[in-house]
C-alpha cells in the first residue's frame, strides 16, 4: 500500500450545514504485476430499499445497520460527483507505511467480522466519520478511540491538521 487520502462529500440536506458530509478512506496500492491499483473504503447506513434517509432516524440508534462497503473510485466518487452533484474534498493522510497497511488491515477485518456484530449506524457514537476515526486512532496510536470532532467533518479534518496527520 502507497497511498491513503481521504475523501469527504456533502450530501443532501448538508449543502446548507457545511460541517456534515459524508466521508471515505482511498487506499493506493500496487498489484502483483507493481501495476498502481485504488480502492476505496465506506462506512455507510444501509436503509430499506425505496427509502430516504430521515434526519430523526440517523440521530436515534438502531435505525439503520451498518454497512461496509469497498469500491473503485469510479464506484463510489462518480456516484456522489456526477450523479449526486456532491462536492467532493480529498486530503492526504500523512501516515507511514506500516499505519497505512495497519488502517487497511483494520477496515478489512471490520469488515470480515460485520456479519458477526450487529453495528447500528448513529449519528453520534457510529458514523462513517466515527468509524474511519476508530481506524486511524488504532494505526497511528495518537488518538483517543472516540471524539466528539467525529460527528462534523470540519472539526474532523481540523482535527487531523492539528495532529499532522493531513498534509498541509
Amino acid at each position: 500500500i502507497t497511498g491513503c487520502r481521504i475523501y469527504q462529500s456533502t450530501f443532501g440536506y448538508s449543502k446548507h450545514v457545511f460541517m456534515l458530509a459524508h466521508c471515505m478512506v482511498w487506499f493506493l496500492y500496487k498489484n502483483a504485476q507493481w501495476e498502481q491499483q485504488e480502492v476505496i473504503f465506506s462506512i455507510e447506513a444501509r436503509r430499506p430499499a425505496g427509502e430516504s434517509y430521515k434526519l430523526r432516524k440517523w440521530v436515534i440508534p438502531w435505525m439503520y445497520k451498518s454497512m461496509y462497503t469497498w469500491g473503485t473510485p469510479s464506484d463510489l466518487l462518480s456516484l456522489r460527483k456526477h450523479v449526486w452533484h456532491d462536492p467532493l474534498e480529498s486530503y492526504d493522510l500523512t501516515l507511514s507505511a506500516k499505519q497505512t497497511q495497519d488502517l487497511f488491515v483494520f477496515y478489512a477485518h471490520r469488515t470480515n467480522n460485520a456479519h458477526h456484530e450487529n453495528k447500528w449506524y448513529n449519528a453520534i457514537r457510529h458514523n462513517c466519520l466515527s468509524d474511519l476515526h476508530r481506524g486511524i486512532a488504532y494505526s497511528t496510536k495518537k488518538l483517543s478511540a472516540w471524539t466528539i470532532r467525529s460527528v462534523f467533518s470540519t472539526w474532523y479534518i481540523s482535527h487531523l491538521k492539528r495532529k499532522g496527520l493531513i498534509k498541509s
